[in-house]
């Protein structure tokens, strides 16, 4: 299926629309283009609306900017393009034809051009969109123009009153299959006879020969077509030329389509003008084209913005995963380090207190021996005994504080140290994990 979506901005450019689009066209002086319809105008400047795939924007230009302006003619009526270009569910869906169609009834054109290049695709969406252009077609004469049409692309082109081809085009096999891990396979009978109905609806819808869609997906079946009053006639017996044998699934060159009454041929977008309304018409504008791409491109930018988003989530779980352990392990020495240093402080504040202690006896000590000193032979002396002796038992308990706390505190700081650079492993660790 990639092949489609890869082919599918050359198709836009080269098939439908080769021929020039009816659009206004301002190039500047300064070479820049713009492509659009001309909403308003003044002595000074022009508004224009350019037309982009996934949005539009308005332009207001100093007419002394203009180097050219390129004006379309209206000769004739009115169309627009829808595409049904790619795999249907996926290049083409439901929700980008009803937006194609909005734009559609807003531009009131005489005629919708339903532009098909497909392999077919998914049969919900093939339903959804045939009921859009059912009731699409109670407003508007939707006209299928196609170039190639397989499978439920096959059905949405019959489902209109008129089909034109190109004339390397072919339409048909329109057996109902679903995708599996080894390929197409085939569908629940109760399952395929539900769709077969509705196919054979959306042909009567069309008003066209009920055995051209039987015959695109029934193989036990045999066509003949003959002739009535001049125009081709197809039965299930003969006499008249066999166009299908049992075993064999319908599928129509652009020649063949014409013969059995089916389709006409159109090469070009004028000659197709030429059929349908008997002379010129013009592209009225690109938005329901544009609309109808640019919803896909849209729904497609987000399916991949939220697979991104997938991706990146189980990506970061994984991640995750892979650095918790060593995560983990930083944490718990961290703490270990925290309770560490918590205890250390435990412990200087009870050494400190203790120091405090032991000075506050050291001093009442000296106190008493200053009195008993009154008593002494001779007391100026035993003073200074007294004092020499408590200032060395103060000493002593200050350096086995000091001795003491600045263990401790070399302590501290190693740790403090070991948790910086943990936290700096740790900033290593969240750093490996993707981010947006």
């Amino acid at each position: 299926m990639g092949k489609w979506r890869n082919a599918l901005s050359a198709v836009a450019l080269t098939f439908f629309l080769s021929s020039a689009l009816n659009a206004d066209r301002i190039v500047l002086q300064n070479g820049k283009t713009f492509d659009g319809e001309i909403t308003s105008e003044d002595d000074q400047s022009v508004t224009i609306e350019v037309w982009g795939v996934e949005s539009s924007f308005t332009r207001r230009i100093g007419k002394s900017q203009i180097k050219s302006w390129d004006k379309p003619s209206h000769d004739g009526q009115p169309y627009v393009v829808i595409p049904v270009f790619g795999v249907i569910g996926e290049d083409v869906t439901v929700d980008a034809l009803r937006a194609g169609l909005a734009q559609a009834r807003v531009a009131q054109p005489k005629y919708v051009i339903l532009a098909i290049d497909s392999p077919g695709g998914e049969i919900s969406q093939m339903i959804g969109m045939i009921d859009l252009l059912n009731d699409a077609s109670k407003t508007l004469k939707i006209v299928a123009y196609v170039k190639s049409a397989y499978s439920a692309a096959a059905v949405i082109a019959m489902s209109c009153p008129e089909v034109f081809m190109k004339p390397d085009a072919t339409i048909g096999a329109t057996v109902p299959f679903r995708m599996t891990e080894n390929g197409p396979a085939d569908v629940d009978a109760k399952f395929r006879s539900v769709i077969e109905a509705r196919m054979r609806a959306a042909n009567e819808h069309g008003g066209h020969a009920d055995l051209l869609i039987r015959g695109m997906s029934e193989l036990d079946l045999e066509i003949y077509l003959g002739d009535d009053s001049g125009k081709p006639m197809l039965r299930t017996s003969g006499p008249g030329k066999l166009i299908k044998s049992k075993g064999q699934i319908l599928a129509l060159t652009a020649d063949e389509a014409v013969e059995y009454g089916f389709a006409r041929i159109a090469p070009t977008m004028t000659d197709l003008g030429t059929q349908v309304c008997g002379g010129p018409w013009y592209e009225a504008n690109r938005r329901a084209y544009n609309a109808t791409i640019g919803t896909v491109a849209i729904a497609r930018r987000r399916e991949q913005q939220a697979l991104r988003q997938r991706q990146l989530q189980i990506a970061k779980q994984n991640a995750i995963a892979q650095i918790k352990p060593q995560w983990d392990s930083i944490e718990g020495r961290i703490a270990e380090l925290v309770a560490k240093a918590v205890a250390d402080d435990n412990v200087i504040a009870d050494l400190t207190a203790k120091c405090n202690q032991e000075i506050q006896l050291i001093n009442l000590d000296y106190q008493q021996a200053v009195i008993n000193a009154k008593y002494q032979t001779d007391p100026n002396a035993a003073v200074a005994h007294a004092l020499e002796v408590a200032n060395g038992r103060a000493s002593a308990a200050r350096q086995y504080l000091q001795a003491n706390v600045a263990q401790l505190q070399a302590d501290g700081q190693a740790a403090q140290v070991e948790i910086h650079l943990l936290r700096d492993k740790q900033k290593q660790l969240f750093a490996s994990i993707p981010s947006e």
